[in-house]
């Protein structure tokens, strides 16, 4: 993917956790890389 200043980046989802209330997904655990756009230099 890329970000708002469009640099590169790697999302790895590491975990979910639901709700109690069984009304979905309430959380997610991210381990996130990002890099600097070589054209930005």
């Amino acid at each position: 993917m890329r970000t708002d200043d469009n640099r590169v980046a790697s999302l790895t989802v590491l975990g979910r956790q639901t709700d109690d209330n069984d009304n979905g997904l309430s959380s997610v655990t991210m381990d996130v890389t990002t890099w600097e756009n070589p054209e930005a230099r």
